[in-house]
């Protein structure tokens, strides 16, 4: 199956006007390898449009979470999660079992009230500062299962409410 990117015109308007419909708290763009309705039409996702999520807060004001769970996203730009500014109820965003090999400053900005980022089992070298910087909501955050080599310094200075940091299988952990 090709991988796809996932836009605005056509596959996103669909999986909305389901979720308000069903009156669901979350966004679930995960592949379970199911061949289900949603594996079949889409396909793996490696990119999202820009703006493809621009109406969404509107149309799901009480959204609680977002998944991509085993999709083929390798890179997070900022514009991704954009649209998602008055989301307030958004707690949790799980990007888990990807290919996420960077993740841009302030991709996450959109999320001011985060509290679970799941990056497990992707691509990640290195944790940067600016990466969660403005989430300082966040209680856990999963790196598990990357190839991480470097955690720069301050990487996670600003998190106060963070509880829980799991580096499970990131054996590779140094300074750099």
């Amino acid at each position: 199956m090709n991988a796809t990117v996932l836009q605005a015109c056509v596959t996103l308007p669909l999986l909305v006007q389901q979720a308000v419909r069903d009156e669901v708290a979350w966004l679930d763009f995960s592949s379970y390898g199911t061949n289900s309705l949603y594996d079949q039409v889409v396909g793996p996702i490696e990119a999202i449009q820009k703006h493809a999520f621009l109406n969404v807060s509107k149309a799901l004001p009480h959204l609680k979470s977002i998944l991509f769970f085993k999709q083929q996203l390798a890179y997070i730009p900022k514009f991704y999660f954009a649209g998602f500014e008055h989301s307030s109820e958004i707690v949790e965003l799980d990007l888990k079992d990807n290919y996420i090999q960077n993740i841009e400053s302030g991709a996450f900005a959109s999320f001011q009230n985060l509290r679970i980022l799941n990056i497990s089992g992707n691509e990640l070298i290195r944790v940067c500062p600016t990466q969660m910087r403005e989430n300082p909501k966040l209680e856990f955050i999963s790196l598990a299962d990357n190839p991480i080599s470097a955690i720069l310094a301050n990487a996670f200075s600003g998190l106060e409410h963070l509880t829980h940091l799991d580096l499970r299988g990131s054996t590779s952990i140094g300074n750099p």
